[in-house]
């Protein structure tokens, strides 16, 4: 296993808990932009995985032919590579979204739950479940899996060539 993954292959595989109490006592603060940089650190391993895969599919006999025309390296990048892997760039960017406007625990646990400051989708689901208000709790549940479905939907026309 190559070193420069195993920062993005701890995030997948350590335990929430274990990551984000070490993350807490970094930063030490609880605020809107910590509970951002969670939910990042939570989905930046699925993220740099699909994107991987993404320009591994890439032929890189293309480049070279770029090469060879006279792009220069990042001419062939930006000309020939980018454009190849849009698609995936795009459902990476999309799936990555979608899963961290779903995470909980990382927000929980950086930024609390403050109503109307730090709370996401999932800890307002929670909040209002915490205090029996059902209509509230079920309502937030409903939004999240029309956000989902919105998201499957997305993917789904960027991987078939209809976006």
């Amino acid at each position: 296993m190559p070193r420069r993954d195993l920062l993005f292959k701890i995030t997948m595989f350590f335990p929430l808990a274990v990551l984000l109490t070490y993350f807490l006592l970094l930063i030490g603060s609880q605020s809107v932009f910590f509970s951002i940089l969670a939910q990042f650190t939570v989905v930046v391993a699925i993220s740099v995985r699909m994107l991987k895969a993404t320009f591994e599919q890439v032929n890189p006999r293309q480049e070279q032919v770029a090469r060879l025309l006279g792009c220069t390296a990042f001419g062939s990048f930006l000309y020939v590579t980018l454009p190849l892997a849009g698609r995936g760039i795009l459902a990476a960017f999309i799936l990555t979204w979608a899963r961290a406007i779903g995470e909980f625990g990382a927000t929980v646990m950086v930024a609390g739950t403050a109503k109307g400051k730090t709370a996401t989708l999932p800890s307002s689901i929670y909040l209002a479940m915490s205090i029996a208000d059902l209509p509230r709790a079920v309502t937030l549940v409903v939004i999240l899996i029309f956000i989902s479905l919105l998201v499957l939907f997305g993917v789904r026309l960027v991987l078939e060539h209809k976006l």
